[in-house]
């Protein structure tokens, strides 16, 4: 990207952002006016929510001229700010159209370079480990090559119990530190490592995750699951009362809600 494009872009970002400025301040008095007016008189006889139910059809009625006061009152402070929430979020598309023309294909450029770092350093600590475990199985092999060198030689001076016991005994435990990965110090850069994981049989994760919780074990695959509540929703709309005859097969409480609307 040129300079003269670069500084075209910015001049169009900073104005993008000094007319969202103005846009949220054009309706402040407005917005105060409305949000910050008096709570209306008929509002402070509405109770809090009780847990019993309505008594008589007169209570109903009462709160139900209370519902429809408040749900005009929620209309017209959500139709205030829709529609000034609509001119910011025009600005604001035209500035995020200005970043992802400044950033063009620097984020992608990004994403091959570390790529090929994470790799090459993923490499290095692999050859490393192999490295380790090399040394290991060496010095555990020379440890038992002396110690069966030294059973010979008790056998072979008639010490049979000697050698059976030196055979017998554990060897020592071969620990071999990892010899530091040859990935290049770079300065301001760091490779810290990260663990992930995908689900590549869901149904093999559900088996699993229903085993651990039949015989009681740690939940590791069950905390993979979560809750489709939006799915568990459109079950119930389908299926309606027919879903709550096999609720307790899924583990559902399924129950009908209903609730006020404006004609």
């Amino acid at each position: 990207m040129t300079f003269v494009k670069c500084a075209k872009v910015r001049v169009r970002w900073y104005t993008r952002v000094n007319q969202m400025s103005e846009t949220a301040h054009d309706f402040q008095p407005e917005r105060e006016a409305l949000t910050l007016a008096p709570t209306p008189t008929w509002a402070n006889d509405i109770l809090a929510p009780q847990d019993g139910p309505l008594a008589t059809a007169g209570d109903f009625e009462a709160l139900a001229g209370y519902w429809k006061r408040l749900k005009a009152r929620i209309d017209e402070i959500t139709a205030f700010f829709h529609t000034r929430k609509a001119e910011v979020q025009v600005v604001l598309n035209r500035v995020r159209k200005d970043e992802k023309d400044s950033l063009g294909e620097y984020p992608k450029w990004e994403r091959i370079a570390a790529h090929r770092l994470g790799q090459y350093d993923l490499r290095q600590r692999e050859a490393a480990e192999a490295e380790r475990k090399r040394q290991e199985t060496e010095a555990k092999a020379k440890l038992e090559a002396d110690q069966l060198a030294a059973a010979l030689q008790a056998d072979a001076d008639g010490a049979e119990d000697v050698a059976m016991d030196i055979l017998e005994e554990p060897l020592p435990q071969t620990l071999v530190r990892a010899a530091a990965p040859q990935t290049p110090k770079v300065e301001g850069l760091t490779m810290p490592g990260s663990w992930k994981a995908e689900v590549v049989d869901l149904d093999r994760l559900i088996i699993a995750a229903a085993l651990e919780i039949q015989k009681k074990q740690a939940r590791v695959g069950a905390s993979m699951l979560t809750v489709n509540q939006k799915g568990v929703n459109s079950q119930a709309t389908a299926m309606k009362q027919n879903l709550q005859k096999i609720a307790s097969r899924y583990g559902l409480r399924v129950w009908e809600d209903r609730t006020p609307r404006r004609q």
